[in-house]
């Protein structure tokens, strides 16, 4: 019987040792607290957007954040993170918008994914990793003890499979859909109250109401189809822009704004070395902001 006890106790000192010195991988982790995982980045649209600079790679949860760069030649990168513990996966691209930016600048919106939920990153878990940035962060939403138990047990894989399949159906019937319309606020109280359900996802609603640019800082422009202009989300051609008699004609989402004017992120557009901004007001009244872009 002793034999025994002396067999368990040295097996446990050998496995104990054997994790110690050799460190934790993914698929042998039992004993550790924290895993090292790869993640595999999305393709960028290099045929089509500004060149791309380098990733910023962002992980966030309730007991830090890191931040580093990786060049934009890499397919993926490694992150050790705390096992099971609810953390955002955001990889912004850097990209150089004009030929002065040759930082770059952050103007498109993230790739991302909600760790241990997802491991793989994709456009829209970008909007998914940034609700959750917002919830451990405190922002519009009622956190507390409660909340950060809510942040665990809310089921992010269905969450970011829904935003997903919105935005192939959208897809198929030709319509325009970015995660980022939908009422980011709405959700983030439902998370951390632990009152989320499927109404609490409201997407805004599309006007078909125009407004057109001519004129750029009151200089007279020339559009044309070699004119590129950008939307923020990259998946999300600029379908609701068209170039008719020289003008920029938009479409605008309606965003029922609280105050005066409002600013959408799917209503900023990159042109050139010009951020074009329509607001849209309580009276169905655009009125457009044009900002330089930093160099």
């Amino acid at each position: 019987m002793k034999k025994k006890k002396y067999f368990h106790l040295l097996f446990f000192i050998l496995v104990g040792e054997f994790y110690f010195f050799g460190g934790c991988s993914h698929q042998t982790d039992f004993f550790c607290k924290t895993e090292i995982l790869e993640f595999k980045l999305p393709d960028y649209p290099h045929n089509t957007h500004p060149t791309l600079l380098n990733w910023n790679i962002i992980s966030i949860n309730k007991d830090g954040k890191t931040i580093y760069k990786i060049p934009a030649t890499a397919e993926s990168f490694t992150l050790e993170l705390n096992k099971n513990q609810p953390t955002a996966i955001i990889c912004q691209p850097v990209s150089k918008l004009n030929e002065l930016n040759n930082e770059g600048s952050v103007f498109f919106h993230p790739a991302g994914c909600v760790y241990p939920a997802e491991e793989k990153i994709t456009w829209h878990g970008g909007f998914v990793a940034e609700l959750l940035e917002s919830l451990i962060n405190g922002q519009n939403c009622e956190m507390d003890s409660c909340g950060e138990k809510y942040i665990s047990l809310f089921n992010w894989k269905k969450f970011s499979n829904n935003i997903h399949q919105r935005y192939v159906n959208a897809l198929e019937k030709g319509q325009i859909f970015s995660p980022w319309c939908i009422n980011k606020e709405k959700i983030l109280l439902a998370i951390s109250s632990g009152k989320f359900n499927v109404y609490s996802i409201k997407e805004e609603k599309y006007s078909t109401k125009e407004f057109s640019i001519q004129k750029i800082n009151d200089k007279e422009m020339n559009f044309d189809e070699s004119t590129k202009i950008y939307s923020k989300f990259l998946l999300q051609p600029v379908i609701n822009c068209r170039i008719q008699e020289n003008k920029l004609i938009f479409t605008l989402p309606y965003t029922n704004p609280q105050n005066s004017y409002t600013i959408n992120p799917e209503n900023i557009f990159l042109y050139k070395n010009q951020l074009i901004k329509l607001l849209w007001n309580k009276n169905n009244q655009v009125t457009l902001a044009i900002t330089e872009i930093e160099q």
